[in-house]
Protein backbone atom coordinates (compact mmCIF):
# COMPACT_ATOMS: atom_id res chain seq x y z
CA UNK A 1 0.00 0.00 0.00
CA UNK A 2 0.86 3.40 -1.06
CA UNK A 3 -0.04 6.11 1.17
CA UNK A 4 -0.41 10.14 1.86
CA UNK A 5 -2.48 12.78 3.93
CA UNK A 6 -4.28 12.92 0.56
CA UNK A 7 -4.36 9.37 -1.18
CA UNK A 8 -3.87 5.96 -0.47
CA UNK A 9 -3.46 3.32 -3.11
CA UNK A 10 -4.37 -0.02 -2.20
CA UNK A 11 -3.40 -3.32 -4.16
CA UNK A 12 -6.24 -4.15 -6.36
CA UNK A 13 -8.14 -6.80 -5.62
CA UNK A 14 -11.52 -8.36 -6.20
CA UNK A 15 -13.23 -6.80 -3.29
CA UNK A 16 -12.77 -3.05 -5.07
CA UNK A 17 -14.98 -4.18 -7.80
CA UNK A 18 -18.12 -2.45 -6.62
CA UNK A 19 -16.37 0.92 -5.12
CA UNK A 20 -14.82 0.97 -8.58
CA UNK A 21 -17.62 0.11 -10.49
CA UNK A 22 -19.28 3.09 -8.74
CA UNK A 23 -16.44 5.65 -9.03
CA UNK A 24 -16.52 4.23 -13.29
CA UNK A 25 -20.09 5.57 -13.93
CA UNK A 26 -19.59 8.53 -15.54
CA UNK A 27 -18.92 8.63 -19.25
CA UNK A 28 -16.53 11.45 -19.23
CA UNK A 29 -14.05 9.20 -17.77
CA UNK A 30 -14.21 7.31 -20.91
CA UNK A 31 -13.49 9.24 -23.89
CA UNK A 32 -10.15 8.41 -24.17
CA UNK A 33 -9.41 5.85 -21.62
CA UNK A 34 -10.01 1.93 -22.19
CA UNK A 35 -11.27 -0.35 -21.03
CA UNK A 36 -14.65 0.93 -20.03
CA UNK A 37 -16.23 -0.43 -16.49
CA UNK A 38 -20.24 0.01 -16.95
CA UNK A 39 -20.59 -2.59 -14.43
CA UNK A 40 -19.41 -4.62 -11.27
CA UNK A 41 -18.64 -7.69 -13.87
CA UNK A 42 -16.50 -5.10 -16.17
CA UNK A 43 -14.96 -4.26 -12.70
CA UNK A 44 -14.31 -7.59 -12.11
CA UNK A 45 -12.96 -8.47 -15.32
CA UNK A 46 -10.46 -5.43 -15.35
CA UNK A 47 -9.19 -6.62 -11.94
CA UNK A 48 -8.79 -10.18 -12.92
CA UNK A 49 -7.29 -9.06 -16.07
CA UNK A 50 -4.71 -6.87 -13.97
CA UNK A 51 -4.35 -9.74 -10.77
CA UNK A 52 -3.51 -12.32 -13.98
CA UNK A 53 -0.82 -9.80 -15.56
CA UNK A 54 2.57 -11.23 -14.41
CA UNK A 55 4.63 -7.72 -15.36
CA UNK A 56 1.76 -5.55 -13.88
CA UNK A 57 0.95 -3.60 -10.14
CA UNK A 58 -1.99 -2.59 -9.96
CA UNK A 59 -3.83 0.40 -7.41
CA UNK A 60 -7.23 1.31 -5.93
CA UNK A 61 -6.83 4.98 -5.82
CA UNK A 62 -9.26 5.76 -2.69
CA UNK A 63 -9.52 9.67 -2.16
CA UNK A 64 -9.14 10.73 1.76
CA UNK A 65 -10.41 14.11 0.06
CA UNK A 66 -13.71 12.55 -0.92
CA UNK A 67 -13.37 9.52 1.60
CA UNK A 68 -14.51 7.23 -1.65
CA UNK A 69 -12.70 5.16 -4.52
CA UNK A 70 -12.09 7.37 -6.99
CA UNK A 71 -10.13 5.35 -9.54
CA UNK A 72 -7.60 3.32 -10.20
CA UNK A 73 -3.97 2.93 -11.76
CA UNK A 74 -0.80 0.62 -12.40
CA UNK A 75 2.77 -0.10 -12.94
CA UNK A 76 3.06 -2.12 -16.43
CA UNK A 77 5.48 -3.82 -18.24
CA UNK A 78 7.58 -4.11 -15.32
CA UNK A 79 10.85 -5.17 -16.31
CA UNK A 80 12.41 -5.75 -12.92
CA UNK A 81 15.61 -6.78 -14.40
CA UNK A 82 16.50 -3.92 -15.99
CA UNK A 83 14.55 -1.40 -13.43
CA UNK A 84 11.84 -0.17 -15.17
CA UNK A 85 8.67 0.21 -16.00
CA UNK A 86 5.23 2.28 -17.65
CA UNK A 87 3.13 3.80 -15.32
CA UNK A 88 -0.27 4.49 -16.46
CA UNK A 89 -3.54 3.28 -16.98
CA UNK A 90 -5.33 5.47 -14.55
CA UNK A 91 -8.59 6.60 -14.68
CA UNK A 92 -10.16 9.00 -12.11
CA UNK A 93 -13.99 9.78 -11.45
CA UNK A 94 -14.22 13.89 -12.66
CA UNK A 95 -14.66 14.30 -8.38
CA UNK A 96 -11.02 14.30 -8.32
CA UNK A 97 -10.47 16.10 -11.80
CA UNK A 98 -8.00 19.43 -10.84
CA UNK A 99 -7.85 18.11 -7.11
CA UNK A 100 -4.51 17.62 -5.82
CA UNK A 101 -5.47 13.78 -6.22
CA UNK A 102 -3.65 12.74 -9.41
CA UNK A 103 -0.71 14.32 -8.85
CA UNK A 104 -0.47 12.22 -5.07
CA UNK A 105 -1.09 9.72 -7.12
CA UNK A 106 1.94 10.03 -9.66
CA UNK A 107 4.43 10.95 -6.39
CA UNK A 108 3.92 8.12 -4.25
CA UNK A 109 4.15 5.65 -7.44
CA UNK A 110 7.70 7.61 -8.16
CA UNK A 111 9.04 7.27 -4.62
CA UNK A 112 7.90 3.86 -4.82
CA UNK A 113 9.44 2.82 -8.59
CA UNK A 114 13.04 5.32 -7.75
CA UNK A 115 13.50 4.72 -3.81
CA UNK A 116 11.76 1.25 -2.90
CA UNK A 117 12.42 -0.59 -6.65
CA UNK A 118 15.44 1.24 -7.55
CA UNK A 119 14.15 1.91 -11.34
CA UNK A 120 16.23 3.34 -13.81
CA UNK A 121 13.06 4.27 -15.93
CA UNK A 122 9.54 4.97 -15.50
CA UNK A 123 7.83 5.58 -19.10
CA UNK A 124 4.59 7.81 -19.55
CA UNK A 125 2.59 7.38 -22.74
CA UNK A 126 -1.08 9.11 -23.82
CA UNK A 127 -2.80 9.21 -26.75
CA UNK A 128 -1.69 12.45 -28.65
CA UNK A 129 -5.28 13.83 -28.70
CA UNK A 130 -5.68 13.60 -24.61
CA UNK A 131 -4.31 17.23 -23.76
CA UNK A 132 -5.67 16.30 -20.69
CA UNK A 133 -3.71 14.08 -19.70
CA UNK A 134 -0.65 15.12 -21.16
CA UNK A 135 -0.72 18.67 -19.49
CA UNK A 136 -1.17 16.25 -15.84
CA UNK A 137 1.66 14.06 -17.61
CA UNK A 138 3.76 17.86 -18.41
CA UNK A 139 3.10 19.20 -15.18
CA UNK A 140 4.62 16.33 -12.81
CA UNK A 141 8.00 17.17 -14.57
CA UNK A 142 8.10 13.79 -17.10
CA UNK A 143 10.74 14.35 -20.30
CA UNK A 144 8.44 14.62 -23.81
CA UNK A 145 10.62 11.67 -25.85
CA UNK A 146 8.38 11.79 -29.20
CA UNK A 147 5.42 10.26 -30.61
CA UNK A 148 4.93 6.86 -31.77
CA UNK A 149 3.01 7.37 -34.99
CA UNK A 150 -0.13 4.65 -35.29
CA UNK A 151 0.64 2.85 -32.09
CA UNK A 152 -2.12 1.03 -31.04
CA UNK A 153 -5.80 1.64 -30.94
CA UNK A 154 -7.31 4.13 -29.15
CA UNK A 155 -10.51 4.55 -26.87
CA UNK A 156 -12.79 5.58 -29.57
CA UNK A 157 -11.20 2.79 -31.90
CA UNK A 158 -9.61 5.24 -34.12
CA UNK A 159 -5.65 4.02 -34.63
CA UNK A 160 -4.37 6.67 -32.46
CA UNK A 161 -0.83 8.29 -31.63
CA UNK A 162 0.90 8.12 -28.62
CA UNK A 163 2.88 10.88 -27.23
CA UNK A 164 6.12 9.30 -24.89
CA UNK A 165 7.47 10.56 -21.73
CA UNK A 166 9.70 9.45 -19.13
CA UNK A 167 11.36 10.02 -16.09
CA UNK A 168 14.56 8.61 -15.32
CA UNK A 169 16.73 8.07 -11.46
CA UNK A 170 19.19 10.70 -12.24
CA UNK A 171 16.49 13.13 -12.90
CA UNK A 172 13.99 11.87 -9.98
CA UNK A 173 15.99 14.09 -7.14
CA UNK A 174 14.77 17.12 -9.07
CA UNK A 175 11.27 16.17 -10.27
CA UNK A 176 10.59 14.74 -7.13
CA UNK A 177 11.36 18.42 -5.62
CA UNK A 178 9.82 19.86 -8.55
CA UNK A 179 6.00 17.64 -7.72
CA UNK A 180 6.84 18.38 -3.66
CA UNK A 181 6.63 22.43 -4.65
CA UNK A 182 3.22 21.40 -6.96
CA UNK A 183 1.63 19.77 -3.62
CA UNK A 184 2.49 22.84 -1.27
CA UNK A 185 1.55 25.49 -3.08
Amino acid sequence: MLENDVVRLEPIALHHAQALAKAADDDRIWEMTQPRIRSVEDAQAYIQFALDAQDQQAYAIFSKLHNEFVGATRFYTIETSFGSAEMGYTWLNPVAWRTPINTNVKYLMMIDAFEVRHFKRLQIMADTRNTRSRRAIERIGATFEGILRKHKFGADGAIRDSAVYSVVDDEWPQVKTHIERLLTH
